[in-house]
Order: structure tokens, then C-alpha cells, then sequence
């Protein structure tokens, strides 16, 4: 029975010990429910907060974006009015561009036809110079056979006096004292003037004709000495000289140089 009773008292010690020990640990949930609570409390307030953040931060966004749209659109607005003006201000251009290009047109249209006019009288001046160089060239060429012409008649004569004995042509030589010889400046054919000296100096001797041949140049036909490397040059010296300075192959040549120069300056 003791026993019995030892364990019974045993028990509601154990029981009693238990009680505790669960009124402790609910006064401990409880507890930490409370903290808990406050805890919840706290963080409630804390996320009202953020959202109350979240929202004032979100209603200045939208305020900015809003703000910004209306920028962007006047921004639109002023790019669209530029690009009209820039637009108006390009045709413009284009067309004050086009007068221009008109006016250079008709312009170069009119320079065009006094070039034309120019280059064609010039041509036709070309024309009528070629055709006196020609003319001149056709009296010249007269000129010559009118020039063979007395030589040979000068010629027939001398022949015709040598054979009645009025001059000797055998034998003989002539002096220059009393006879005067043409004088040559190189304009005219050295062919023909030479002729026309030989005619004159046929008897002389040939330093004699050296020195009248020399002495009867004149002008421009004196630079034919400066060809001649030799002081006291002979006459066969002179004359090959002169021929090939003054001949009609060499006159030939200087006519063509001006026609070409002619036609070149067109």
C-alpha cells in the first residue's frame, strides 16, 4: 500500500513537475507568439511603408514619363517643322540651282556661236591668206620664167656678141672694175638670182666672183657667212652656201612651215 502510495505520489510529482513544465513552455509559445506578433506588426508597418514608397516612387515615374512623353512630342514636333523647313528650303534651292543651270545653258549657247563665228572667220581668213600665199607663189613662179626668160635672152646676146667678135668668151678673162653685179637679200630664189649672176660674171675669175658674190649680199642673205667655217671662202664655197640656204627646196619648206602654223594656230 506504502507501495502504491509512493508511486501514486511518485506520479503526481511527475505530473505535477510535467504541468510546469508545460505552463513554462506555453508561457514561452505564448511568448515568442507575441514576439512573433510584433514581429509581424513590424514588418506589416515596414511593407506599408515600402509600398506607400513604392507607390510615391511610381506616381513621380509616371509623372516623368509623362513628362517625357511630352518632351519626346515636342521634340517630334520640332524635327517635323525642321524637317519642312529644311524640305522648302532644299526645293528652294533646287530651283534657284535649275535658273542657274538655264541661265549657263543659254549662256554657253551664245558663247558656242560667237566661237563658231570666230573659229569660221578666222577660218575663212586662213582661207583667202593660204590662197595669196598661192597667188604669190603663181607670181613668183611667173616672176622666175620671166627672169629665165632675159637670162637666156642676156645669154643669146652674149653668145651673138662673141660670135661677131664684139667680146671674147675663150681665153679671156673679164675684170669686175666697170661691171656691177645685182645685190641678193635672200627673199627671192637664190636659182634664179644665181642664173642671173653667172650671166653677168660668166668670164671672171673665181676669186673675183667670190668677192662680188660677197659683196652683193645683203640683209638677211649675209647670215649665209656664218655657215662658212672658212675665212677667205672660194666661190663654189658661196654658192652651195647659199643654195642650200636660199634654194627653192628650202623656200618650199619655209612656205609649208607657215601653212602648217597657219593651220595650227586655228
Amino acid at each position: 500500500m506504502e507501495e502504491s502510495l509512493k508511486q501514486l505520489m511518485e506520479m503526481l510529482s511527475a505530473m505535477k513537475a510535467s504541468q510546469e513544465q508545460m505552463k513554462e513552455e506555453m508561457k514561452r509559445g505564448q511568448e515568442e507568439i507575441k514576439t512573433g506578433q510584433e514581429e509581424m506588426k513590424v514588418s506589416q508597418e515596414e511593407m506599408k511603408e515600402d509600398m506607400k514608397r513604392g507607390q510615391e516612387e511610381m506616381k513621380v515615374s509616371q509623372e516623368e514619363m509623362k513628362e517625357n512623353m511630352k518632351k519626346s512630342q515636342r521634340s517630334q514636333e520640332e524635327m517635323r517643322r525642321a524637317q519642312e523647313e529644311l524640305k522648302q528650303k532644299l526645293e528652294a534651292k533646287l530651283q534657284e540651282m535649275k535658273s542657274t543651270i538655264e541661265d549657263s545653258n543659254t549662256k554657253l549657247e551664245l558663247k558656242f556661236k560667237e566661237f563658231e563665228e570666230v573659229v569660221e572667220e578666222e577660218i575663212n581668213q586662213v582661207k583667202e591668206e593660204v590662197k595669196a600665199v598661192e597667188g604669190e607663189l603663181s607670181h613668183m613662179k611667173e616672176d622666175k620664167k620671166e627672169i629665165n626668160k632675159k637670162i637666156e635672152e642676156l645669154e643669146t646676146t652674149v653668145r651673138q656678141l662673141s660670135t661677131m667678135g664684139v667680146i671674147k668668151t675663150e681665153g679671156t678673162v673679164t675684170t669686175p672694175s666697170k661691171v656691177k653685179v645685182p645685190t641678193y637679200d635672200g627673199k627671192a630664189s637664190w636659182n634664179t638670182y644665181l642664173r642671173q649672176f653667172e650671166a653677168v660674171v660668166r668670164n671672171w675669175r673665181e676669186e673675183d666672183k667670190a668677192t662680188s658674190l660677197i659683196a652683193a649680199l645683203r640683209g638677211e642673205a649675209l647670215e649665209v657667212l656664218r655657215t662658212i667655217t672658212e675665212a677667205s671662202p672660194n666661190y663654189a664655197t658661196l654658192t652651195s652656201a647659199s643654195e642650200r640656204r636660199y634654194g627653192d627646196a628650202h623656200l618650199q619648206h619655209v612656205y609649208q612651215a607657215q601653212l602648217r602654223e597657219q593651220k595650227t594656230t586655228i
